[in-house]
């Protein structure tokens, strides 16, 4: 670029950055509106192509100081286009206006902050950056801020920031809006998908006329949602999908204008730290793992079946994020809310209009006889029952002379005499052989005999099936889910 073709408001970028300083616009006692392009003038004025020479050093006779480029309350013209360059030095953008969509794909960079600016839209994806990326109290205009596949050895702040959005008049028939060269599904403000950052990835304090998609993402530091306003109708308005959050999943403070959902599945976080209200009424959760609880995040069970109940309930149930709660109540010791979990999963299994009848007995059952696995005194009770039960009636069977010895030609157990108790145990505990079992038989020359027939399968049947739920509660092999 020639330098005889310099406005006098770059010379100034170029003077102050060769000396190290900020290159500020705005008079102290002067207030900038980076939003309405109204109040810029020629003297608060700049070409992108202007700065772009500046980042990549074509002005020969200035050289970027280490501090980098620090600019305040200036108006960019014309498209900022810094794909696929390599910056080694910081970028500042302080209370700026960027009229064009900022570019910035497959850029390398030491670490940018644009705070209290105006972007039309920053297009970031696979950029690389060896520091954090702050955008913070900045206001984005209909293409949003998308950092997909950003590699950032830092944090990503977007503290303050506003998305304005884009209305949906400009989607196609299809629902997508095809704009710079990206298929937008529907509007998305921020999109950050395959992201993969050092840091905490921070979303505090915003206000959004669009969606948040995380979809894989990996972050080492927190996951942090806070303060946020969606203010979009859509059916759902976050997406957290195939992410690995390795701190904590902070979700505090949400509210949303129109009734909306948001999505969770094959995510796991190390910590969750939520708050009850800041949940939409529609959640899906497929495969959302958390080790624990953090911080002063809803800890009873009953709070937490209000959060997982907001799951669709006429759609799709996923189990598997009840059974996660399930296992952090046992690691603390809770075995009561594990109970009331696992049956609260049970119930709504059985509620499905999916699940075979047969199958809802068998919960009904399960319920009723092992408290869904987590009370093994009430098998043990049940086979106490059973035992009582077959004493009478194989007492009864007794007395209408339908036991007979099982050898009745041998002189082997003719002298015996008929106990109904044992021959009940016998009946009742598989894994003891008492022996009365073998040694008498229901003779079925009636049809009263038949039934008696019938009731000691029953026995034997049940006796099997109790024991191994017992065996099975006891040893914990159920709620290990």
């Amino acid at each position: 670029m020639n330098p005889n073709t310099l406005s006098d408001a770059e010379k100034f970028v170029l003077s102050k950055i060769s000396d190290g300083q900020l290159a500020r616009f705005a008079d102290d006692d002067e207030t900038v509106f980076p939003g309405n392009p109204v109040t810029w003038n020629a003297k608060h004025t700049i070409r992108a192509e202007f700065l772009t020479a500046l980042i990549t050093n074509k002005f020969h006779d200035v050289t970027i100081p280490h501090n980098g480029v620090w600019i305040h309350s200036v108006r960019i013209v014309g498209e900022l286009n810094w794909e696929g360059i390599k910056i080694d030095y910081p970028i500042g953008l302080i209370a700026c206006r960027v009229e064009e969509v900022f570019l910035l794909r497959d850029a390398q960079t030491t670490r940018l902050n644009f705070h209290q600016s105006y972007f039309k839209g920053i297009l970031a994806d696979r950029i690389k950056s060896k520091s954090s990326l702050a955008f913070r109290q900045s206001t984005f205009g209909e293409a949003g801020l998308n950092l997909s596949e950003a590699r950032v050895d830092g944090e990503i702040d977007l503290d303050g920031s506003t998305y304005q959005g884009i209305d949906y008049i400009h989607q196609s028939v299809e629902g997508n809006a095809l704009e710079y060269g990206i298929v937008h599904p529907l509007p998305i403000s921020i999109q950050a998908s395959g992201a993969k950052l050092s840091g905490t990835f921070r979303i505090r304090n915003v206000n959004l006329r669009g969606i948040i998609a995380l979809n894989g993402v990996d972050i080492d530091g927190d996951l942090e949602v806070t303060n946020t306003n969606f203010q979009v109708t859509h059916p759902n308005v976050f997406f957290l999908q195939t992410a690995n959050i390795g701190r904590a999943f902070i979700w505090r403070n949400i509210t949303f204008s129109n009734s909306c959902g948001v999505v969770f599945s094959h995510t796991t976080v190390n910590q969750l730290l939520d708050q009850e209200d800041s949940w939409p009424d529609g959640i899906l959760m497929d495969s959302f793992t958390f080790k624990e609880l953090a911080g002063d995040a809803p800890r009873t069970a009953e709070s937490r079946l209000k959060w997982l109940n907001k799951q669709d309930p006429s759609g799709i149930f996923f189990p598997q994020t009840f059974e996660v709660l399930s296992k952090y109540y046992r690691s603390i010791g809770d075995k009561s809310s594990a109970t009331k979990i696992v049956g609260a999963k049970f119930k709504r299994l059985q509620s499905q209009p999916t699940t075979p009848t047969h199958e809802k007995i068998l919960i009904s059952l399960f319920g009723l006889l092992s408290s869904y696995g987590y009370s093994p005194v009430r098998p043990l009770v049940a086979i106490m029952l059973f035992w009582l039960a077959g004493w009478s009636v194989f007492s009864l069977a007794n007395f209408l002379d339908i036991i007979v010895p099982a050898y009745p030609f041998s002189n082997i157990g003719t002298n015996l005499e008929f106990s109904a108790a044992w021959f009940s145990a016998d009946l009742l505990i598989p894994f003891i052989d008492i022996g009365d079992a073998s040694r008498w038989n229901i003779s079925t020359y009636t049809w009263i005999g038949y039934c008696f027939k019938i009731l000691s399968f029953i026995q034997t049947l049940s006796g099997w099936a109790l024991a191994t739920l017992a065996a099975a509660t006891v040893t914990g092999v159920i709620q290990s889910d």
